[in-house]
């Protein structure tokens, strides 16, 4: 049975996507040559003085030098390797490149094949910067603005994190999310990191599957600085703030192998699309239907079907990418949603809001979405029986010794100590989703660590 999740203070949107078929491919560095294309890509060098910032603003410990030493074009792969040695008043050398003044876009799909180094205190990235922090009045004196592909600290092996950073020069702000491997890291083979870049949302991809998503409401009230151009950047730094210095444990050289990476735009087009909505705290009605300005609120004219009569009604159709208008009616329009009350009350799901009369859904359509909804709501309509609370709860200031878990603990439980385990998601997140048995309403509950079978 599918199950939409209904979260505890707030919805999460489940988006999954599937691999783009409506892109049209704009810029490429393959790197099938012997050297680096000086038509894509400018070195940084040094340690980010020349720039006013010291260590590249983040107590970084490597010297970036341009040229041979730390990185070479060959065999349809660039490959930057950080070394252990004496340069430049540093211990480190690594590289840096941009394209800078070369290539820019706004928009877009942006991804690269890289095979990744780690290790204690390695921190390769693949990333973006706002272009020209001047070209827009509005946003001069804002934070330049900074979008980070791919970042992995080398500590961590197996996670990966993508983070949009805005807001204003000593009040950055970062957003962002992380996934992880399921098995092995990311040194053992290549890995696609991508994203999928609209006007209003940032998408995050690991090998073709979303992880996370931004969107410009999320950013407000500091201004969106995703509307401009941005440059890419490779690097691999040695040490730093975010994955400390490196260790009798790190192994020097140290290599990150980029296949390709490439740009691509937006075509005109359909793209495949299924819409689900949970109809299980509706009564008295025969048909659902998907309606929208592109059918016209045409009626039944686009009908759902419940096929395993679990509750959930379905629809996969053809429409163009790009945002969609649309609600759910019953019956040839003999009912319709009405979210008005959910968005006054502070709702998120119904976006197109007259408030003087209605407010309908809308979301940005892209190859391979799933829209999961709950009809007449933006959040649970269950207020009895068995609703589905997800906890999360982050355990990065804990010290978790090897075999411990983290464990959730309620009067819902009869605080039964290690018979609810949760499960770690990366970036020390532990999560567990309660859906069987529980009532609505208000619960006590706790965190604890421990191992299975022990009192905690």
């Amino acid at each position: 049975m599918k199950k939409l999740l209904s979260l505890f203070l707030y919805v999460s949107l489940c988006l999954s996507y599937a691999q783009a078929q409506s892109w049209n491919l704009v810029w490429s560095d393959e790197f099938n040559g012997t050297s680096l294309d000086a038509n894509n890509w400018a070195y940084d060098v040094g340690t980010g003085s020349s720039q006013g910032l010291v260590g590249w603003g983040n107590n970084e410990l490597q010297y970036y030098r341009s040229g041979t030493n730390n990185l070479t074009v060959g065999g349809g792969v660039m490959t930057i390797t950080a070394k252990q040695e004496n340069f430049g008043g540093q211990n480190y050398t690594s590289a840096r490149i941009k394209s800078q003044g070369l290539q820019a876009w706004t928009e877009g799909k942006i991804e690269a094949r890289i095979k990744l180094p780690i290790g204690q205190g390695i921190w390769p990235a693949f990333w973006m910067l706002r272009n020209d922090p001047l070209a827009d009045p509005n946003a001069q004196f804002s934070w330049p603005g900074e979008l980070d592909i791919m970042e992995i600290v080398g500590h961590q092996p197996s996670t990966l994190h993508g983070t949009a950073h805005y807001g204003v020069p000593g009040g950055v702000i970062s957003n962002g999310g992380s996934t992880t491997l399921n098995s092995g890291t990311f040194a053992d083979d290549f890995h696609t990191f991508t994203i999928e870049w609209f006007d209003d949302e940032i998408v995050w991809f690991l090998d073709g599957i979303q992880y996370y998503r931004l969107k410009s409401s999320d950013v407000s009230p500091n201004y969106w600085l995703f509307d401009q151009d941005y440059h890419l950047l490779f690097n691999v730094a040695v040490g730093g703030n975010w994955p400390g210095s490196p260790d009798g444990s790190t192994v020097f050289p140290n290599t990150m192998e980029v296949d390709w990476v490439r740009v691509y735009d937006m075509t005109p087009g359909t793209v495949s699309t299924t819409f689900n909505v949970d109809m299980t705290c509706e009564s008295g009605f025969s048909t659902v239907s998907l309606e929208s300005p592109e059918f016209g609120w045409c009626g039944n004219c686009v009908p759902m079907a419940d096929a395993d009569g679990d509750g959930i009604w379905s629809v996969t159709l053809d429409i163009p990418s790009g945002p969609f208008e649309y609600k759910y009616a019953v019956d040839n329009f003999a009912g319709q949603e009405d979210l008005l009350d959910d968005m006054i009350s502070g709702g998120t799901c119904a976006p197109v809001t007259n408030y003087a009369d209605y407010a309908n859904r809308q979301v940005t359509v892209v190859s391979g979405l799933v829209k999961d909804d709950i009809y007449g709501n933006c959040v649970s309509c269950v207020t009895g029986g068995n609703p589905a609370v997800t906890f999360r709860v982050d355990m990065s200031n804990e010290n978790l010794q090897a075999g411990e878990s983290v464990f959730w603990n309620s009067d819902q439980n009869g605080w039964c100590g290690t018979c609810a385990e949760m499960t770690p998601t990366g970036n020390d997140i532990w999560e567990i989703t309660i859906d069987e048995g529980y009532p609505a309403g208000d619960w006590t509950y706790v965190f604890v660590k421990g191992t299975t079978g022990s009192n905690s």
